[in-house]
């Protein structure tokens, strides 16, 4: 069982490795000086929402590894850090962002 433990963990590292180098590769290959009608800021948001979501889908992969070899209080640990992860990368943000637009808000209003 721990041998299926540790080749599974090591086959979704892989992939999410995987993964984080080929939205690598792309973004660059978007953001190339030679590009034309291509934001640079809409490709490295949609590169970070994906890397973000890359990151989110192993932490739970691997609590979903860890339940089915009955390592319950590693499988809770993960997903905590999978649940701090999700606020750091899509909440917290958001809620910033929303923050920014209220203050350039209030002073736009003087202008």
């Amino acid at each position: 069982m721990t041998m299926d433990l540790i080749s599974g963990l090591a086959i979704v590292a892989s992939v999410s490795m995987l993964a984080v180098a080929l939205v690598a590769v792309l973004a660059t290959r978007g953001l190339r000086e030679d590009a034309v009608h291509v934001d640079p800021a809409a490709v490295h948001s949609i590169a970070a929402r994906v890397l973000a979501t890359v990151v989110v889908v192993f932490f739970i992969t691997a609590a979903n590894l860890l339940l089915i070899a009955q390592q319950i209080s590693l499988a809770l640990g993960t997903f905590v850090v999978g649940l701090l992860l999700v606020v750091v990368l899509y909440l917290e943000p958001s809620l910033s962002g929303g923050r920014r637009q209220v203050a350039e808000d209030k002073e736009g209003w003087r202008r």
